[in-house]
């Protein structure tokens, strides 16, 4: 895909230049007492002059054609944004949940998937923390509570986007409720624009993703202060960790930032542990 930074150095053909030139001269020259109706027949014959003359550069220069054929579609742009907000309340629970949705010109069918995907894992969620708040909520009862004194569960969903670049964006919609921190949820979104697929790991690193991000993460791990290393698991082996389906999102630097969960390799006090990993040199998703 042609980059934007191409696109801005695409050459001005002299000829347009000076086309363009002399059409604003005319309308410099012969603006003085223009009535409404002459003004939008002499707007149009501008026009007409410019549109025939990219005809002409079209149809006799190389060099036009190939520039404008390089020119990205406008509308093939990603977007994304809160749709919708859900805030419900009961003796239970309460929920704040944002809903993202994508606009992508470029790609209907994918836009309607992914769409229909998110707002299905929300919905999904929602009633999930639900039937959870309500199993917390009779057992705080049967045990003798006072339904006065039970604090809701609070349930928050939203989302955070990491980068759009040229080829690619990338996102993760989260859940987090007070009840415990293994309520806890994230979903990762990587999409190639071009294909409308997901991307994995492997994806984005190549074939050698596995001894890629596990030689990265080590690297990163060496340099942490010694009672920061003494948080983790022992014996943890990174490249059987390192799976196809490893979490991960792609950061502004086109970084793949390989994502643990809490507990998962440290102690609870480390949190969820993120480590940025560069492709290979000799490897390029773009290829």
């Amino acid at each position: 895909m042609t980059g934007k930074k191409d696109y801005e150095q695409i050459p001005i053909p002299k000829e347009l230049s000076e086309t363009i030139e002399e059409a604003i001269s005319y309308g410099v020259i012969t603006t003085p007492r223009i009535s409404h109706r002459n003004m939008i027949q002499r707007t149009f014959a501008v026009v007409l002059v410019l549109l025939t003359t990219i005809t002409c550069l079209m149809n006799f220069n190389p060099a036009f054609v190939s520039a404008v054929e390089q020119i990205p579609v406008l509308g093939q742009m990603f977007h994304i944004f809160s749709f919708r907000e859900i805030h419900q309340q009961d003796s239970y629970r309460y929920i704040d949940a944002v809903i993202p949705k994508i606009e992508y010109e470029g790609n209907s069918d994918m836009e309607n998937r992914v769409n229909l995907e998110i707002s299905h894992l929300i919905q999904e969620e929602i009633q999930r923390s639900e039937e959870d708040a309500k199993e917390y909520y009779d057992a705080f009862v049967q045990t003798g509570g006072d339904p006065k004194e039970f604090r809701p569960i609070s349930v928050t969903i939203d989302y955070e986007v990491k980068s759009i670049l040229e080829t690619t964006a990338s996102f993760i919609i989260s859940k987090y409720e007070t009840l415990a921190s293994a309520y806890n949820m994230q979903y990762f979104y990587n999409i190639d624009l071009e294909t409308g697929n997901y991307l994995s790991l492997r994806d984005w690193l190549g074939p050698e993703y596995r001894q890629i991000a596990a030689k990265s993460i080590q690297q990163q791990i060496d340099e942490w202060p010694e009672d920061q290393k003494a948080m983790l698991f022992p014996d943890i082996d990174w490249v059987n960790l390192i799976t196809e389906n490893r979490n991960f999102y792609i950061d502004k630097d086109g970084r793949a930032v390989v994502v643990f969960d809490k507990y998962e390799i440290a102690v609870g006090a480390m949190g969820v542990l993120e480590f940025p990993v560069e492709p290979s040199a000799s490897y390029h998703p773009d290829k």
